[in-house]
Parts: C-alpha cells; sequence; structure tokens
C-alpha cells in the first residue's frame, strides 16, 4: 500500500515582526512579574523565535529576578548560544552571573 505525499505547508522558520509585536504587547500586559515570566516561558516554547525577539523578551524581565530562569530556561532553545553571553550582565546578582556562565560552557 503505498499512501500518498501530503505536502506540508510552508511557514516563515520565525515569526515576523507584526506577530511578534503583537506577541510582546501582550506580554507587557502582565502586570506581575511572575506571571510575565511564565506566559515568556510559553511564548518561547511554543514560538519559533530569532535572536533578536527572545532578546526583547529577555528585556521584559529585565531588572526581575525572574531573568535568570528565563534565560536558563531559554538556553536550550536559542537559535544562537553564543550571543547569550551578553544577557549574562543584565543579571542583577554576581552569583547569577556566574551560575550563567557555567551553564553557557555547557552549550
Amino acid at each position: 500500500v503505498v499512501h500518498p505525499v501530503v505536502p506540508t505547508p510552508v511557514h516563515d522558520p520565525f515569526l515576523n515582526q507584526q506577530e511578534f509585536d503583537h506577541i510582546l504587547a501582550d506580554l507587557r500586559s502582565i502586570p506581575f512579574s511572575k506571571k510575565r515570566f511564565e506566559r515568556a516561558k510559553l511564548i518561547i516554547q511554543n514560538e519559533r523565535l530569532n535572536m533578536s525577539q527572545f532578546e526583547g523578551i529577555f528585556l521584559e524581565l529585565k531588572g526581575t529576578s525572574y531573568l535568570f530562569e528565563l534565560l536558563k530556561f531559554s538556553l536550550p532553545i536559542v537559535p544562537n548560544t553564543s550571543r547569550m553571553y551578553t544577557y549574562k550582565n543584565w543579571l542583577r546578582f554576581n552569583s547569577e552571573r556566574r551560575a550563567f556562565e557555567e551553564l553557557l560552557l555547557q552549550y
């Protein structure tokens, strides 16, 4: 039995800017850091983001205690782990920076 080949739809590899702007506006509308962090994780997990879009998400949690957790969560997903070194400097505590640097060495 030969099954017909059904072509898979072709999607842009990453979200386009309009789609991302909509997602970012939705993320910004969440007032509490913890809920914003949870939504950011869902976005990262479910959307195909380029590094600039990841940075936009990270900026939304910069200065909060959740940035470190979001960066760790994103490491296996980001398309370019070498750019993640930049975000180490956004962390508030030296202990977080050291821990993140150790994690980066694994990727």
